[in-house]
């Protein structure tokens, strides 16, 4: 199938990182609508499954368990290509799919991202202008979008320095920061992605959400419950208690006292913990006032 370009785009980053933040990231710079969607009015995000025969998928729930495969994988070449087979187009042609395929390459002190697509000429002339015409148009918007993105959005447009990122190793009884041995894992030291804190203690937590992160709690010795206001579920020790971000929740102790692991991804509960340690609110306007930059509210 003979290829033609489609739209093209420049952005500050290198082919490597434009390559993941293309991919990787896709649901969070792809806009939803009619003409971008096979059913924008159950979509909630798209997806790219790594690796040939992955799939691209629209989806209409967060696990992709019910979703639209709008083509899959034909090549992954990280910083170099991407392609798909696309067979998302509903034409009256029998078998009719195209092959979009998305490159990148240095240039000057970025990435030129170009899309290429095949596969007109399966169509009478007419059809193929026409559907050539759209696609071209299409494309535009989308890598449009990708730059803002890619530019202006993505974690990754600052491409920071390979020790960033470390491998550490804590020792019994140490932790991330000092005079606090209880801190394994914080934001700062996880660049973002968790805490971790081995709690010994004989209270919990009153009703309240976390908007931005999920938690955990695995008992390492005693009970504590946990329970949504309504329902309330025991967790003895070797359990593990799962709460996704946004949904309204409380532990506490069961008994004199527990050690229990916290873990909340991504990170930040440790600096939140931090100021409620050092101005202890005696109130729930002032919980929520703590709260409001990490996106706890206390109910």
């Amino acid at each position: 199938m003979s290829a033609d370009v489609h739209a093209s785009v420049k952005i500050r980053a290198s082919p490597e990182v434009a390559f993941v933040i293309f991919t990787d990231e896709i649901g969070r710079w792809w806009r939803p609508g009619p003409n971008f969607c096979m059913d924008a009015n159950r979509a909630i995000g798209v997806r790219i499954e790594r690796g040939i025969g992955g799939r691209w998928l629209e989806l209409y729930d967060e696990l992709g368990d019910d979703a639209f495969v709008i083509g899959k994988v034909s090549a992954w070449e990280p910083g170099d290509c991407v392609a798909f087979r696309d067979h998302s187009r509903v034409l009256d042609v029998l078998d009719f799919e195209t092959e979009v395929e998305v490159r990148f390459a240095a240039e000057g002190d970025g990435t030129r991202v170009q899309v290429m697509r095949a596969g007109w000429d399966q169509l009478d002339p007419a059809a193929a202008d026409a559907e050539r015409n759209g696609s071209r148009r299409g494309w535009e918007s989308v890598l449009s979008w990708f730059q803002d993105w890619a530019d202006w959005g993505s974690p990754l447009r600052i491409e920071r320095p390979r020790n960033d990122r470390r491998l550490y190793v804590l020792e019994p009884g140490e932790g991330v920061s000092e005079g606090d041995s209880a801190l394994k894992a914080s934001r700062r030291s996880t660049i973002g992605g968790m805490t971790l804190i081995e709690s010994r203690t004989n209270g919990g937590a009153p009703l309240h959400a976390h908007a931005f992160d999920d938690e955990g709690f695995y008992v390492l010795d005693g009970t504590i419950t946990v329970g949504d206001g309504e329902t309330t579920h025991e967790v003895h020790k070797g359990g593990f208690a799962f709460i996704p971000r946004g949904v309204v929740h409380e532990w506490d102790v069961l008994g004199d006292e527990a050690s229990v692991l916290i873990i909340t991804a991504p990170g930040g509960l440790d600096e939140f913990l931090g100021e409620i340690h050092t101005a202890r609110p005696t109130n729930l306007a002032d919980w929520n006032r703590l709260g409001a930059t990490y996106g706890y509210t206390f109910l």
